[in-house]
């Protein structure tokens, strides 16, 4: 069963720490009035920057395209739980759009 991220839209700008695979990360989540969208970033709880912020996109990986061996080896992606195909707005972040995070033995499982 997949790990859900605590997120939320009561904050425009937040962090929050999570686990993933056993190593604590930190998450940034910040709307983008420009794009009309949120955007993701990843951390290290020391401060280091993985990526400074991808856009999050219903059904598409985040962070996959970066090589850094530091980053989680399971995927973390967004989810519309209305089954309605709706990407992430201000409005539906943490309700009805949620983020998952399956790891790498979950993902061998649907192969």
């Amino acid at each position: 069963m997949p790990q859900r991220i605590p997120i939320t839209n009561d904050y425009p700008n937040y962090t929050i720490d999570v686990t993933l695979d056993g190593v604590e990360y930190t998450l940034g989540f910040r709307w983008s009035e420009r794009g009309c969208s949120w955007v993701c970033s990843i951390a290290l709880l020391d401060g280091t920057v993985l990526s400074p912020g991808q856009r999050v996109a219903l059904s598409v990986p985040l962070f996959q395209q970066l090589p850094d061996l530091r980053l989680p080896a399971g995927i973390l992606i967004a989810n519309d739980t209305s089954n309605e195909g709706a990407e992430a707005t201000e409005d539906n972040f943490g309700l009805t759009v949620e983020l998952l995070y399956y790891t790498l033995e979950e993902l061998q499982g649907f192969a």
